[in-house]
């Protein structure tokens, strides 16, 4: 065996042992390129006669590095808010600004340092660039996407692949393979990979292109498209202290039913989920005439005018924690919801909860009551597609159900040209209404033909929905009946095209029957997962373990400190992602107070390192 073959054999090796998706990319992979090298042993790759580096891979490497390092490229951030943060971050924040003011600290506009916890490299090629990114950017976590597994492939022949990682794994940081030719897919991947492995160093993160893609440059705007989601819903100790008293508070009776994921069932009974979207005017007198005759699933706010004009939705599903009461007290006050089924977050505002007789509570794998109140965090508990809206929810709802045939109605997802944005009778036109106004500036197709527009928000629900949609998809028939975006997955359906018929037997049986099949929250399930003692013990612990990480600190320089910071606070265990490690399912209040405070602190993070960046005088 030559010295090739033997690198190439020993870099297999270490990736089935660390990281086994991607071994088994490589293995026995065959390859439409030839790796070749001229008589100084330069190696290139060659394709149609055609030779990737031109014959000197060394040269361009070397050229490439040197222009670069002298001024990486940097994914910047807006500079943060403290009005956007907690009350606890906010005065954090606001403290250190004060205090640079009177210390005449002086700020450049970008990194002072050409330092980079994170590091993104775009085009593996052989590789000869990887060492000298990752030892002049000091990184902790690399991130490394190419769209050819041709170039990987050859890569094991000549790049000795453990040498660069191991170094980076045994400092706790953190090695991710893309391999993948969509922008969408690339971009979705960061973006997730970017805030479970540090949300609080994405500010100045060095991204490298090793070749010109379009994909790249396509996936990285995509991404600065929507740098605010890699940061949004990391929680507040506020809010998640207000969540994990409403779920005490909804559970402690130990007669409320919880939502507890079926097995796969389908239900021959069409369902039409709805929202307060504009177009929902124009279909009440048809939803009025076949009321009887489909499932009706209300979202939020749009139980209002559907009420309001003569049409009791079967469920109704909530996902907020705050600022329901006023929508729903205002339907409450002239009609009776208690025959209506609440679908809703175990977390949602208690003071609805008198006003239906019939509660099912779900969980959110992303709150802090999850780990607490979940068998070893069973996510049959949980719904799993609820994120943004609560019209993602009313989906994730009926697919799990097991509806086949799901009907959308006033799923708008942006404004036509008139720019109204809801129901003429939704709660957001109502006096003294409070809600966040959005800029509906992104044209996208419509679901009729034409255009529409959407805000970033929509633009991101329709996304999430998309994805359900894919992730639901065999055995069930999807029909949007908005006149608002279209969305990929559901037919376009005018309602004038649709009959149903009589449901047999009625449809208050099949409600019954799917509310029936979820269990009861028993007093002894409550008692067994929650204890006071043991929530202020770990309250202290992690006060405590957070304390001991800011006292080892000779420098912040040093971004070591964050790595510590993640592996107990944990920012990768949320609704996009399953918890694997023995010891975290063994510990569920640590991990519950880790959620309690980690979006404060998080915040706290994110403001201190995007100024300490940029001080002028180090």
């Amino acid at each position: 065996m030559d010295d090739r073959e033997t690198l190439k054999a020993k870099n297999l090796d270490f990736f089935k042992r660390t990281m086994n998706a991607l071994f088994v990319k490589l293995d026995g992979y065959a390859p439409m390129t030839e790796l070749v090298f001229d008589d100084g042993g330069e190696p290139d790759i060659l394709f149609n006669g055609q030779q990737f580096y031109g014959g000197r891979a060394t040269e361009y490497v070397e050229t490439q590095l040197e222009n670069f390092l002298e001024q990486p490229d940097r994914f910047l951030l807006n500079t943060p808010d403290p009005d956007n943060f907690d009350e606890h971050a906010g005065a954090y924040l606001r403290n250190i600004l004060i205090d640079a003011t009177d210390e005449g600290t002086e700020f450049l506009v970008t990194h002072a340092s050409g330092k980079s916890f994170f590091l993104l490299v775009f085009g593996i090629g052989l590789g000869k660039h990887l060492e000298k990114l990752v030892e002049k950017s000091a990184c902790k976590t690399i991130i490394m996407i190419e769209p050819n597994v041709e170039f990987l492939y050859h890569s094991l022949e000549v790049f000795d692949w453990e040498t660069l990682i191991e170094p980076i794994h045994q400092d706790g940081g953190i090695v991710r393979f893309i391999i993948s030719n969509s922008p969408d897919v690339i971009a979705y991947d960061l973006r997730w990979g970017l805030r479970g492995a540090n949300p609080c160093a994405v500010d100045g993160l060095i991204h490298f292109f090793h070749y010109n893609n379009p994909v790249f440059s396509r996936a990285l705007d995509i991404l600065r498209d929507d740098a605010e989601l890699i940061l949004t819903g990391l929680g507040f100790l506020y809010d998640e202290t207000l969540m994990l008293t409403n779920a005490h508070g909804n559970l402690f009776s130990g007669r409320s039913r919880v939502y507890y994921r079926p097995d796969e069932r389908f239900l021959e009974v069409p369902v039409i989920v709805v929202g307060s979207g504009p177009s929902l005017d124009k279909d009440i007198p048809f939803l009025k005439e076949i009321a009887d005759k489909v499932i009706i699933v209300s979202c939020g706010s749009a139980i209002r005018p559907l009420v309001f004009n003569g049409i009791m939705p079967d469920f109704q599903v909530e996902t907020e924690n705050i600022e329901v009461f006023p929508i729903m007290s205002q339907v409450a006050e002239k009609h009776d919801l208690s025959k209506v089924c609440l679908i809703t977050s175990s977390t949602v505002d208690r003071t609805i909860i008198k006003y239906f007789d019939n509660i099912v509570y779900y969980f959110r794998a992303s709150l802090s009551p999850f780990p607490i109140f979940c068998d070893f965090y069973d996510k049959r508990y949980c719904l799993k597609n609820t994120e943004p809206t609560v019209v993602n929810a009313g989906l994730s709802f009926v697919q799990e159900s097991g509806f086949r045939d799901i009907y959308l109605f006033g799923t708008d997802m942006g404004v036509k040209g008139t720019g109204i944005h809801h129901s003429k009778d939704a709660y957001h036109y109502t006096k003294g209404a409070k809600f966040k106004h959005q800029d509906y500036d992104i044209a996208v197709p419509a679901n009729f033909g034409g255009k529409c527009n959407t805000s970033r928000g929509m633009y991101w629900t329709r996304d999430c929905i998309v994805a359900a949609i894919k992730d639901h998809k065999l055995r069930r028939r999807y029909f949007n009946c908005s006149d608002g975006a279209m969305i990929e997955g559901a037919l376009p359906q005018l309602t004038q095209t649709l009959a149903f018929e009589e449901i047999e037997g009625g449809k208050e049986k099949i409600v019954a029957g799917i509310v029936g099949d979820f269990p009861i929250y028993t007093r002894e399930k409550f008692d067994a997962a929650w204890g006071d003692e043991r929530m202020v013990e770990s309250i202290k612990r992690l006060i405590d373990d957070v304390q001991s990480i800011f006292e080892g600190i000779t420098t912040f320089q040093d971004k070591s400190y964050q790595r510590k910071l993640m592996v107990l606070l944990a920012p990768e265990v949320d609704a996009y992602s399953g918890v694997t490690d023995s010891e975290q399912v063994a510990d569920c209040v640590r991990l519950a107070t880790a959620m309690l405070f980690r979006g404060t602190i998080f915040m706290m993070i994110i403001g201190f390192e995007y100024y300490l960046n940029r001080v002028a005088d180090e």
